[in-house]
């Protein structure tokens, strides 16, 4: 991060834009009381969630517009390695070129930010950003010839831009993705809004529906804490893990019913990470690989727990060879999807590689295939089937289908690795 007080005409030169000006975004504070930037919401400020916002939508260059008493506190704050872009403090700015506006005493989605972010078309002069009743959020995108007119009073700013010629106003509906914070809001509003972000259309429908109302409502409590996510994935190895011996050695039922319970809250918790992990932008290569590889540990635990449990209730040797193929061909998956990430993806984020695998659409069989994974085989689903059906007594129902499951799966981790890798694109000087 670059934090500067500028000392030459706005705007200066952008040394991470190889020689091009970068997307700009200016943060604006002195319309209300000294301290808003620092407003915390879910355990971040006002000013760094904005800051880390910024970057992730593609700004490359951010100025501050704060009242003086609060450029110390803002300085301490941005003070942080995962602040990497060229950030200024300046009490009133005077931009002379086309750039994104953010009325500070918000949050927002990344969506609304990436909506403001891409330049004007046309004869458009500004772009706001509006809500649902087609009312501004506080966001938009000005272009150069107009910033002088609008003059950037503090008092008068949002005078001014509700004023703007109707003729040259360029509407991008964005729906729920603004709250403000401050001057009278609750935080609650503001909290609901940015814990809502974390859904991703990718959930499965236990997530979607039970796990995710689970796990937002600990993430929010956890997000004011100095709780992180690799503190979480711990805690959800301890739980997952314990599901294997509770499950062989606690009983016929109850220890199946205990062991199953600790599989489904692993998965629940495992939720908890990645929401603090986005939340507070604390993620990293290594959670990343801690997060998968403790969801393969945990079901590992709990279904060699599961399988001895049966068979040391059932007459012969059936539950054992099931178990042996459920387990060995569940080892078989791993090794291929390991290799994958570590030496294709250079990441140990499982999402990343089902989204990949799911890009293809698959015909024939390969849909069938498809359409079980994305419902059935999921660490949503089988977690929690597991748990309803040692609930009920009848284990075996999520037993026998995992094993043939794994077997499916284990080739469908080893079809990739057939598949030619596409030829690099040779870089151009």
């Amino acid at each position: 991060m670059k934090l500067t007080h500028p000392q030459v005409p706005w705007p200066t030169p952008n040394p991470l834009s190889a020689g091009r000006p970068g997307p700009t975004l200016l943060l604006w504070y002195p319309h209300r009381v000294a301290g808003t930037p620092l407003l915390r919401v879910l355990g971040l400020t006002l000013a760094k969630r904005a800051v880390l916002s910024a970057q992730q939508a593609g700004f490359e260059r951010i100025v501050i517009a704060a009242h003086p008493a609060d450029h110390p506190g803002i300085q301490a704050e941005l003070a942080d390695d995962r602040v990497h872009a060229q950030v200024e403090l300046d009490h009133h700015p005077r931009p002379t070129h086309e750039l994104a506006l953010a009325l500070g005493d918000r949050v927002w989605t990344r969506a609304a930010l990436t909506a403001i972010a891409a330049p004007l078309r046309g004869d458009a002069t500004l772009r706001a950003l509006v809500d649902d009743a087609r009312r501004p959020t506080g966001l938009f995108r000005v272009g150069a010839r107009q910033l002088a007119r609008l003059g950037l009073e503090p008092d008068r700013l949002g005078e001014a831009l509700s004023a703007w010629p109707a003729a040259a106003l360029e509407q991008v509906q964005a729906g729920p993705c603004v709250a403000p914070v401050g001057a009278g809001h609750p935080l609650r509003p503001a909290e609901d809004l940015l814990l809502q972000a974390l859904r991703k259309p990718a959930d499965g429908m236990i997530s979607r529906h039970i796990n995710r109302h689970i796990s937002l409502a600990i993430s929010r409590r956890l997000a004011k804490t100095a709780v992180r996510p690799n503190h979480i994935t711990a805690v959800v190895a301890f739980i997952g893990v314990l599901s294997g011996p509770l499950a062989w050695y606690g009983g016929a039922y109850w220890g199946l019913a205990l062991g199953a319970l600790c599989y489904y809250l692993a998965a629940i918790l495992d939720g908890c990470d990645g929401e603090i992990s986005r939340l507070k932008a604390l993620g990293s290569p290594l959670g990343a690989w801690l997060d998968t590889i403790t969801d393969n540990v945990v079901c590992l635990s709990f279904i060699l727990g599961a399988y001895g449990r049966v068979q040391a209730d059932a007459p012969g040797r059936l539950w054992a060879w099931v178990g042996l193929v459920g387990v060995g061909f569940f080892l078989l998956t791993l090794i291929p999807r390991y290799y994958v990430m570590a030496t294709r993806m250079g990441s140990g984020d499982y999402q990343k590689l089902a989204a990949t695998q799911r890009a293809v659409a698959p015909s024939g069989f390969g849909r069938v295939v498809q359409g079980a994974k994305d419902v059935v085989f999921r660490n949503d689903f089988l977690p929690f089937f597991a748990f309803v059906t040692a609930l009920l007594g009848h284990p075996g129902v999520f037993l026998l289908p995992f094993a043939v499951g794994a077997v499916f799966a284990a080739g469908d981790a080893v079809w990739p690795l057939l598949q030619p890798r596409p030829a690099s694109t040779p870089s151009r000087a």
